[in-house]
């Protein structure tokens, strides 16, 4: 260690930029960060992705490798333009014993930043270009292709080596000497040179995060400017450290898997068919891969993967969770019970795991903050009651699924094939878990092409994926199946074996998995009840009516229409016809707290514990956040025609439990809302050949669950041309087309495959990489135009202003809200319609949005809660105007949005 110190020959690593007395030499911080690294190495990173990385570089060659990237990872602070820049931030400028010319002689100082040479000086070393390349990627981006690495000390050479060059490579080499030495490497070419590019990813990854953790001072404290540091400090010195921030032990599993008896103790019921051939598969399977579970809504398709995950761990497959759900709704509604389940895993693990929830909006979840408190251990912020623990530093956006156990909206995980700066870090977070998708059928093309990309390096990893869906179309099953074993198998193009029987099944229930390279197949005789289902049709003018009618002797309904607008209208229409009962809207245009008392009403009301007097007269109308969000069970529905599997998806939620129901409304019910043309907003919401191909395929009774796979994969089956009139024809075409319009479009931002051959390394990874912001990057995984969150308040015309949801109480303007004032205020979001984000418009909207937070609110800047946010002032009755159209916001209906007199 003296070695290193000696060699680093005074150079400035880190100041401080509140007081210029304190800083930390580069020999230092090498040491803070590979004692990090080894830590998070031996003691948080799961078995799993240890052994990957262990069996790609060589076990013994990969403690010698972490620790020499950590001592190394920073050289590129070695450089006269760096030590020119840093050392006017400190107080004594003679710290650093080289030679340093004056900054303002550097004609390119921005050419070099310190990352790339950290890489050029490692290759100039001799070292490894796979291992360099870690080093230049430390700060969340390899080195473009056009940095050239390589070059750049003869590109730069004053950069480099200021006036005295040789000088400066007696450094570099002294200090490499000496990190090879603490390495126990004899030589740059005892090092491992055929790293593959997974591995360099993960490594990344690592390196990433053992950086941040030893650059954090509350941790790693700066040293005066007086002192050179001391060898002594050490390991003492990281110890302490490792001591303070206490991040939580990986899922370990202590149950060895489950079978019936335990599946029972841990849920409550026995394990029907379904749940236990999953545990059967993954119990049995050798190498584990990827299970595609196919069964009806309301079977227990979450349970079977909890305990399909539990028999992974238990057999070291994994050593952690992911569950990737449609949307923020269906993520906060299944925290609950994954925080259970996970509290029981910590119970019986007599430990403490790490959970996350992880979406734009998950700070606002009371549950969550309730399980986070203060800052690792520097607070008390473990629930004693639980064993779960929401850490301090897997808060921020880009250590969202470091965390044992992660529940979060599906963007988190297709971002892990956006090329975004520190995508690293999500791949380290989902190297080591099983991941779970649920409702995979339900996205588009766009996203779908991110999923199979993610799927692809999930593949790589040797990645546990469980994906759930009850109305999958067969070719996406194939597509995803494929996508997996194109990174299991290591190759560029992969070919599916010809056999077809699994490809084409129509068994149901259905399971198909792989493993190691094998694809297996097998249908579950299930033991649920068949059900028929009567389908009719009627108009929209006729709803009242038939509402009248059909709830006459009591039950509820409800009613599924495909945009926000024509729900708002038919609610307002049933309300003022059907004063006797309740009507309840249900979309997306609410904000949050509104939503969640909504859902809540909803659950009490309409779910599988509610009783006669609850339901009897109750009519919810929603959009189709109600496919999927909620545990409703419906009396009767009513539905506007859309795609095959959302509209068996939509029926899921029809005579959802057994019951007693009224007599009338004993046989279940789908009344679908027609029109002469189909409807403008349902053809913009999923294009018109589904449509038309969904109303061709329904005949007048249908029976679940055994006509879902014939159904949906008749829907999604490519058309005989004879079969087409020309109306379905040109749908067709019009559909084919934006299919591959969305796929081309997907690819702008899509990360490359795990690299084989000649492009098995990181350069360029990243070149022409996605927003970096969290909106920006989930747009980009997404698809469409970006929407536009707004906070909704109230303003009186004397300029107080009020929440949505307490507008008795004004928030005063003029001075930062308190943290839970700020709380509050952010629960007020709503994501505007998509008219207010379309080409031209948008830029004109966003400014008008702008106007509060630069004049009213422009204290509130100042506040992390609030600072760049867009404020939507409306007046004391909701009233309000933005970019020529005229909004009202309700109690019952939400944001409404008229212009030139409609609605």
């Amino acid at each position: 260690m003296s070695d290193l110190k000696n060699a680093a020959c005074g150079a400035v690593a880190k100041s401080d930029p509140e007081d210029r007395g304190y800083y930390l030499p580069v020999w230092m911080h090498a040491e803070d960060t590979a004692g990090v690294l080894e830590l998070l190495c031996r003691e948080w990173l799961p078995q799993p992705t240890l052994g990957f990385l262990q069996d790609a570089v060589g076990a013994d060659a990969f403690w010698q490798l972490i620790r020499f990237l950590g001592l190394t990872h920073d050289v590129g602070k070695l450089t006269a333009v760096f030590q020119s820049t840093i050392r006017t931030a400190v107080e004594d400028t003679s710290l650093c014993m080289l030679p340093i010319p004056d900054s303002s002689s550097f004609s390119d100082p921005h050419c070099t930043p310190h990352a790339m040479a950290s890489e050029a000086i490692l290759l100039w070393y001799g070292c490894p270009p796979r291992i360099a390349q870690i080093a230049g990627a430390h700060h969340g981006k390899p080195q473009s292709v056009m940095a050239d690495a390589e070059d750049a000390i003869e590109t730069w050479p004053k950069n480099f080596g200021g006036r005295e060059p040789a000088q400066w490579k007696r450094c570099w080499r002294a200090f490499l000497d000496a990190a090879m030495k603490e390495a126990g490497v004899a030589d740059p070419d005892s090092l491992p040179r055929r790293i593959p590019m997974t591995a360099q990813m993960l490594l990344t990854g690592l390196l990433i995060m053992a950086d941040w953790i030893a650059s954090n001072t509350t941790y790693f404290p700066l040293i005066a400017v007086t002192e050179t540091g001391s060898e002594q400090q050490y390991p003492e010195r990281v110890e302490a450290a490792w001591q303070t921030i206490d991040l939580p032990n990986p899922w370990q599993g202590s149950l060895w898997g489950l079978d019936e008896s335990k599946f029972e103790h841990q849920f409550g019921f026995r394990p029907n068919p379904i749940q236990t051939a999953v545990m059967d598969i993954l119990g049995a399977a050798a190498q584990p891969g990827i299970l595609v579970l196919e069964a009806q809504m309301g079977t227990g398709k979450t349970e079977a993967a909890l305990a399909g995950a539990e028999q992974l761990v238990g057999k070291e497959a994994a050593g952690g969770l992911f569950f990737g759900l449609p949307t923020q709704a269906t993520a906060n509604g299944l925290f609950p019970r994954i925080c259970t389940w996970a509290a029981y895993q910590a119970e019986m693990d007599h430990d403490t795991y790490g959970i996350r929830l992880a979406h734009g909006a998950a700070a606002l979840n009371q549950q969550y903050r309730e399980l986070f408190r203060g800052s690792a251990r520097l607070a008390e912020d473990e629930s004693e009651t639980t064993g779960l623990i929401a850490h301090s530093w897997f808060e921020g956006r880009k250590q969202a699924l470091l965390a044992d156990f992660v529940v979060g909206t599906v963007d988190q995980l297709l971002m892990a094939a956006l090329r975004q700066k520190h995508v690293m870090l999500r791949h380290l977070g989902l190297a080591g878990k099983t991941v779970i998708i649920d409702e995979v059928h339900s996205y588009s093309p766009y996203m779908n092409c991110y999923l199979d990309r993610t799927l692809t390096w999930l593949g790589a990893y040797g990645v546990p994926v469980i994906a759930l869906s009850a109305t999958l179309p067969a070719f996406r099953r194939r597509e995803m199946i494929a996508a997996y074993l194109t990174g299991r198998a290591g190759k560029q193009k992969y070919r599916l074996p010809e056999q077809v029987d699994w490809q084409t099944s129509l068994g149901y229930p259905l399971l198909t998995w792989t493993d190691g390279m094998e694809i297996k197949q097998t249908a579950v005789s299930d033991r649920s009840q068949s059900r028929a289902v009567q389908i009719t049709y009627a108009k929209t003018a006729q709803v009242t009516a038939l509402l009248r009618e059909k709830l006459n002797a009591g039950g509820c309904a409800g009613v599924i229409v495909n945009t926000v607008q024509r729900a708002q209208q038919l609610a307002q229409l049933l309300r003022r016809e059907l004063p006797e009962m309740q009507v309840i809207d249900f979309h997306s245009q609410f904000i949050m707290t509104d939503r969640i008392e909504r859902e809540t009403h909803l659950l009490e009301r309409m779910g599988k514990h509610s009783a006669p007097a609850q339901r009897n007269g109750l009519i919810v109308v929603g959009t189709q956040v109600l496919e999927q969000s909620l545990d409703i069970d419906f009396d009767l529905l009513l539905t506007d025609l859309c795609p095959m599997d959302l509209l068996l998806q939509r029926i899921g939620r029809l005579h959802r439990h057994s019951r007693v129901r009224p007599d009338a409304l004993n046989m279940a019910q789908c009344i679908v809302l027609e029109t002469e043309e189909l409807e403008p907003g349902a053809c913009a919401v999923y294009g018109a050949w589904l449509l038309l191909r969904t109303r061709s395929l329904l005949t007048a009774q249908i029976r679940l669950p055994e006509d879902i796979p014939a159904l949906v994969q008749a829907a999604y089956s490519e058309p005989a041309p004879d079969e087409l009139d020309e109306a379905e024809r040109e749908a067709w075409q019009a559909y084919q087309k934006e299919y591959q319009i969305a796929v081309s479009d997907a690819g702008h931002f899509l990360l490359r495959k795990p690299g084989y051959g000649l492009l098995d390394d990181m350069t360029g990874l990243l070149d022409y990489d996605a927003d970096e912001r969290e909106s920006g990057a989930q747009a980009s995984v997404r698809g469409g135009d970006p929407s536009i969150e707004v906070l909704v308040l109230f303003q009186n015309e004397d300029g107080q202003v009020f929440a949505v949801d307490d507008p008795a109480k004004p928030i005063y303007t003029d001075h930062v809200p308190s943290a839970e004032e700020c709380r509050h205020i952010a629960q007020q979001r709503l994501r505007l319609s998509g008219l207010f984000s379309r080409g031209w418009r948008m830029d004109q909207v966003i400014r008008e949005l702008e106007q509060p937070g630069c004049t009213t609110l422009r204290e509130w800047q100042q506040s992390a809660w609030l600072r760049g946010e867009l404020f939507l002032l409306l007046d004391q009755a909701g009233r309000g105007t933005l970019c020529g159209y005229r909004l009202q916001y309700t109690k019952e209906d939400g944001l409404c949005v008229e212009k030139g007199g409609e609605t």
